[in-house]
């Protein structure tokens, strides 16, 4: 038999539960551009200073320009932006991939 007390428990452990959710998600929702940008950057330092790349200051204009206008996306809450700078990260690691 369930009572108004027991009720009350369940809700409350409900909304305990959604809190702790709520407060998590973030961590694990963080965009993938947040950790391969600076993977990708140090990539291609390690490329440059190998000196095996011809076209390495162009992928490092591409990657500052993608990765401020990442940035810029998260602050602006823009998925557009946030698109089209993934895009640039996606290119500039298939370079970087294939050196």
């Amino acid at each position: 038999m369930t009572t108004a007390k027991t009720i009350g428990r369940r809700v409350s452990l409900l909304g305990v539960a959604a809190a702790a959710v709520l407060f998590a998600a973030p961590a694990a929702w963080a965009c993938r551009g947040d950790a391969q940008y600076p993977a990708a950057q140090d990539q291609l330092a390690k490329l440059q200073a190998g000196g095996t790349c011809t076209d390495c200051s162009a992928w490092k204009q591409e990657l500052d320009a993608g990765q401020a206008m990442h940035d810029d996306a998260h602050r602006r809450n823009d998925g557009a932006a946030m698109k089209k700078s993934l895009q640039i990260l996606d290119g500039v690691q298939k370079k970087l991939d294939a050196q």
